[in-house]
């Protein structure tokens, strides 16, 4: 009988034990966890972007999630305990809509399965959830200041409204996305009209600017806010290549061609780059392993005699030569035209894209006293190109994680320079004949056969 109450104590010491050890452990994994994706496409794991916005909130978010069925509350479950892990800012609540209506009437629902993202007196309310609407929703409720960006008119630029090849569409929705105001902007229509604008972009002008035009860009810039230029080959920008001079900045009438766009796209005036080293060591670029297209560069070179304080560095440039080189640009070319020729054309590596600073204007008092105005420099960004932002090439490789990082660095949101994931991607499983007769025979005769035989295996040891 000891013996009995001996063994018997220590099988419950052991399963209390155990169970002990299993609710440590699940108590543990509640704060402290780790997900894994197993997905191609990393479809299950936030973006860069989403990440960073959420690990940077300074203020609480308040989560509201209305719902009517089970599906839209599992969806937002399973949506929200993703951003979760990343931040304690975040208070979520879920509440059914028929058990409570006035709470959903205070909020002005009109769909029952709604999400309400609120912080201080800013709201948003959701009825399409995923990563991309709820992150950029975050966004809105938190930043204290809506930036505006200016896209300049009146000289050729790109069109923002039409979806054609060469057109600004999607640019313009991603940064709408982003919780971006945008504008469009005549310099001379209003002697206010840069007033209220953050970032100003000029997209592929063809036509050429007025001294007055550049006078209030360089006022802008004065001011201590953000320039981005696209330029192309063939237009002459002899007033706008006044004002990149004065901040040692020259852009030549030539066509870049590189090789490797030859190999990758047949068409040798199409800069592809691959290589990370191709980057510059900048904050737009960091860590940035994309490839990148540029159809049509205009180079940018930098020049070593610049006033004090202006900064300018390389973010991307092409290979050296003869793999990549410049041209004189002429509107046709002919096969024997493109080939580099020492000691005429422009030897690579070449500058497609420029970043920098440049310090501001300084104001003085009425008695000739420096004003401490605490502004920031300016930061401004030259690309030699405007395609690769436009329709045809903005969602190809890495175009859109360039342009948004650009901007994102040209409106001081640091923060928000990561790399966004790419759309879903679809992946069917394709089975030839063979594979579809081997599954099936798998499924349909072996396996049955197995567990069949096993049973008149067991019969047979019985008898």
């Amino acid at each position: 009988m000891k013996r009995f109450f001996k063994y018997g104590a220590n099988a419950v010491i052991t399963i209390l034990l155990v169970l002990g050890i299993l609710i440590f452990a699940i108590l543990i994994s509640k704060e402290h966890y780790k997900r894994f994706d197993l997905t191609e496409n990393k479809r299950f794991t936030l973006d860069d972007k989403s990440v960073s916005v959420v690990k940077n909130l300074k203020k609480d978010v308040d989560i509201t999630v209305f719902y009517k069925g089970r599906n839209f509350k599992e969806s937002s479950v399973n949506l929200l305990d993703q951003f979760k892990y990343y931040s304690k800012m975040l208070n979520v609540k879920y509440l059914e809509t028929n058990r409570n209506p006035l709470a959903a009437r205070d909020y002005g629902l009109v769909d029952p399965n709604s999400m309400v993202i609120k912080s201080g007196k800013q709201k948003e309310i959701l009825t399409n959830i995923d990563e991309e609407s709820f992150t950029n929703a975050v966004l809105k409720v938190t930043q204290e200041k809506q930036v505006t960006v200016g896209f300049v008119r009146g000289h050729g630029e790109r069109g923002l409204e039409q979806k054609s090849e060469k057109d600004y569409f999607f640019a313009v929705e991603a940064l709408k996305k982003e919780n971006y105001k945008i504008k469009t902007v005549t310099i001379l229509e209003d002697e206010k009209a840069l007033d209220n604008i953050d970032i100003l972009i000029i997209a592929g002008p063809k036509n050429p600017f007025l001294e007055s035009e550049i006078v209030k860009l360089k006022e802008f810039v004065d001011d201590g806010k953000s320039l981005l230029l696209l330029l192309q080959p063939g237009p002459e920008y002899e007033q706008l290549g006044k004002l990149l001079e004065q901040y040692g900045i020259i852009s030549k009438d030539y066509i870049v061609v590189d090789e490797l766009g030859e190999r990758s796209f047949r068409n040798p005036f199409i800069v592809a780059v691959i290589l990370p080293m191709l980057y510059g060591q900048h904050p737009i670029t960091t860590d940035f392993k994309l490839m990148t297209v540029y159809p049509l560069c205009r180079p940018i070179i930098l020049s070593r005699r610049v006033a004090p304080g202006i900064r300018f560095q390389p973010i991307v440039k092409t290979a050296g030569a003869p793999t990549s080189y410049a041209k004189k640009f002429k509107e046709k070319f002919s096969k024997d035209d493109i080939d580099y020729i020492k000691g005429t054309d422009m030897p690579g590596p070449i500058n497609i894209a420029v970043a920098g600073t440049v310090p501001t204007k300084i104001e003085k008092g009425e008695k000739g006293e420096k004003k401490d105005t605490h502004k920031e420099n300016a930061r401004i960004t030259v690309f030699g190109n405007v395609n690769f932002a436009a329709n045809q090439f903005f969602l190809s490789q890495g175009n859109k994680n360039m342009f948004m990082n650009t901007i994102s660095w040209l409106t001081r949101q640091d923060n928000l320079i990561v790399i966004r994931k790419n759309d879903a991607k679809f992946s069917p499983l394709n089975l030839n004949k063979k594979q579809k007769r081997i599954i099936l025979t798998t499924c349909l005769v072996m396996l049955p056969g197995l567990i069949l035989l096993a049973g008149i295996m067991m019969l047979w040891r019985r008898k």
